[in-house]
């Protein structure tokens, strides 16, 4: 059985300035940062030496990345569904995810979802109720809200139908 081979301090010295430059734009999950070293041709060794270390150096921190990727989405009307699936994408754990959601306050989702519907029925104007009931329940869908909060959701909005 072979040793794992530590790597030497030239290419984890190099592998970190194309990371500092993956960085500095904007911030990166783990993973991420872990798949961009290694399409730039680093070792799988040092691209997970590199991200350790600077995990440990507080330069990658998925934890804080969850928040703030929840933080922008939500207030881009997006439900938590959708947020947790995009975390998931960008290589965030689901636990991460989850125990960002679970540092809001109860009733963000239900703001959030109540503030998307208020925004998209103008679009609905002059659309039969029920096609324009069908139309919000679908939008609120694909933007991540689960169906009990869409149902609460299209029994307090206003789409003129009485």
């Amino acid at each position: 059985m072979a040793a794992r081979s530590t790597p030497d301090a030239s290419s984890l010295g190099a592998a970190r300035r194309v990371a500092l430059r993956l960085l500095a734009p904007a911030p990166l999950t783990c993973a991420q940062l872990h798949r961009k070293l290694r399409d730039r041709g680093v070792h799988t060794d040092v691209a997970a030496q590199l991200v350790d270390d600077l995990q440990g150096e507080s330069l990658l921190d998925d934890t804080d990345y969850a928040r703030r990727w929840l933080d922008r989405r939500r207030a881009q009307g997006y439900g938590a569904r959708r947020i947790v699936a995009e975390l998931r994408e960008r290589g965030i754990t689901a636990a991460v995810a989850e125990a960002a959601l679970a540092e809001e306050a109860a009733e963000v989702e239900w703001a959030t979802a109540v503030a998307a519907a208020t925004r998209h029925t103008p679009r609905l104007a002059g659309v039969p109720v029920e096609r324009a009931r069908a139309k919000l329940a679908r939008h609120l869908h694909n933007r991540g809200f689960a169906a009990d909060t869409i149902h609460r959701v299209l029994a307090t909005v206003d789409l003129g139908d009485e």
